[in-house]
């Protein structure tokens, strides 16, 4: 059956580059960032058992700044992720180490009471309601083997891992670390805005799971 496997290494990437992409699921804007990867991959969606896994040795972004509605949002000298690993068809995913270092975070709840970062996600549009008293049929499940043709076998195959993907996952991350914080908050619901900064703060966490 079809297979790949191999490693892919990215450095300096220009994350404000690709903003546009991310336009429809978020008002944020990354203005600046560098993302670096060093991660492993096999993919072989037809095998039995199939594997479709991801080893990430290190992500990391260096001097991020994410802005919401022009003001600043998040500033970060360096975010990491080390020792991650993903199994699409176990949707299993572990890390070993989560680090933000060096940040500041904005946070403002407006006059309606409504934070800012609650107005970073942007709904998803409605799909179109079926026609009264009909139902939607169900995909046949085909097992890829059976098909002939390779690319067609490789189609079905993908397909198939990426509806069961769409499935709970477990999630777990071994530890969380933050260096050398800075937060201002900013309460406009009050006549007079109330304004609160905490600076230097450092927290580690986990390790914490999901199912």
């Amino acid at each position: 059956p079809l297979s790949s496997r191999g490693t892919i290494v990215l450095t300096g990437v220009d994350l404000p580059r690709f903003m546009p992409y991310a336009a429809r699921v978020t008002d944020a804007r990354v203005v600046k960032g560098l993302l670096s990867i060093d991660a492993a991959y096999e993919f072989a969606p037809v095998r039995s058992p199939r594997v479709a896994s991801v080893t990430l040795k290190s992500l990391a972004v260096d001097d991020l700044a994410v802005q919401e509605s022009g003001a600043p949002l998040w500033e970060l000298a360096r975010f990491a992720i080390t020792d991650a690993r993903a199994n699409a068809d176990a949707r299993t995913a572990t890390v070993g180490l989560v680090s933000l270092d060096t940040g500041s975070a904005r946070v403002v709840r407006d006059e309606k009471g409504v934070l800012n970062v609650q107005r970073l996600g942007k709904s998803p549009g409605t799909p179109a309601a079926a026609p009264a008293g009909t139902t939607q049929p169900h995909p046949a499940v085909v097992d890829p083997r059976t098909i002939t043709y390779p690319l067609e076998q490789l189609a079905a195959a993908i397909q198939q891992l990426f509806t069961d993907a769409l499935g709970p996952w477990s999630v777990g991350v071994e530890k969380v670390q933050l260096k050398n914080w800075s937060v201002a908050f900013t309460d406009r619901t009050t006549a007079t805005p109330v304004e609160l900064a905490i600076s230097g703060l450092d927290l580690q966490a986990g390790p914490v799971r999901t199912t």
